[in-house]
């Protein structure tokens, strides 16, 4: 009878090992989300329940999704951006407009930003939408959903580090250089290689607020999501542990 108590230690230790293995996950996804640039998938979803909303056609995707200080803040472009005359965020017990980041009448697109308090959860938001050739005028409220699986960063400080630190050799070398490039320069050779690397710099670091060119930007392949391998791990052993206190049971029935 003596072994049979070690079966409600394994079972602890299998429910110990769960919780300690999906509290780190949810840890580094709040870690992952250092000051930078992200993309994120999301849906529109309607407000009584978590079905797709028709409004989910006029936002597109991906989102933009900008950490500075543990501030969030979403960047969403608008399709029919005439059509939806208001769209508010909630912010202090109310709502408030969004804001404008730029638009293109030609197009008929805009894009918005908005504080987020977090991803994990559906962001409600209303927007009035209005149709002046079908006589179409109403209000709406919807919830954005975000895919954190799809959350892939764009630029972050450690990119940004990196970077910085490689735009600084060639001005080492530069320095190294000093008396050759003068006399390069003396010699009518103005396309150096000091001289292009700057203007490469210069081409990087210029900001550009369209949603398409932060798309563009070079991205990190893997996004920042926990490792899941610990968890298989001991699901199985928790799996292991049930069969074993089953088999346990049946024979002390048996007997």
């Amino acid at each position: 009878m003596k072994r049979w108590k070690v079966v409600p230690i394994l079972f602890f230790t299998a429910v110990l090992g769960l919780v300690l293995c999906i509290s780190p996950k949810a840890q580094a996804e709040a870690i992952a989300l250092q000051d930078g640039e992200y993309t994120v998938d999301y849906n529109i979803l309607k407000a009584e329940n978590d079905s797709v909303s028709m409004a989910n056609d006029y936002f597109e995707k991906p989102a933009v999704i900008h950490v500075n200080n543990g501030k969030i803040e979403a960047e969403i472009r608008l399709n029919h951006s005439a059509w939806i005359t208001e769209f508010k965020v909630p912010h202090g017990g109310g709502y408030i407009d969004t804001t404008t980041v730029s638009s293109n009448s030609a197009t008929d697109t805009r894009i918005a930003r908005f504080p987020l308090q977090s991803l994990e959860s559906p962001l409600a938001a209303q927007i009035h939408v209005t149709v002046p050739s079908v006589d179409y005028d109403h209000d709406y409220t919807i919830r954005f959903a975000f895919d954190n699986s799809s959350l892939t960063p764009v630029k972050t400080e450690k990119s940004a580090a990196a970077q910085n630190k490689e735009t600084e050799s060639p001005s080492a070398q530069a320095g190294s250089t000093a008396g050759k490039a003068a006399s390069n320069a003396a010699s009518g050779a103005n396309d150096s290689p000091v001289s292009r690397d700057e203007a490469s710099v210069k081409k990087v670091s210029s900001n550009n607020n369209d949603l398409k060119s932060s798309e563009a930007s070079e991205q990190v392949i893997n996004p920042p999501t926990a490792d899941t391998a610990p968890l298989a791990v001991w699901m199985a052993f928790f799996v292991v542990s049930l069969l074993f206190l089953a088999r346990r049971w049946f024979v002390s029935k048996a007997k």
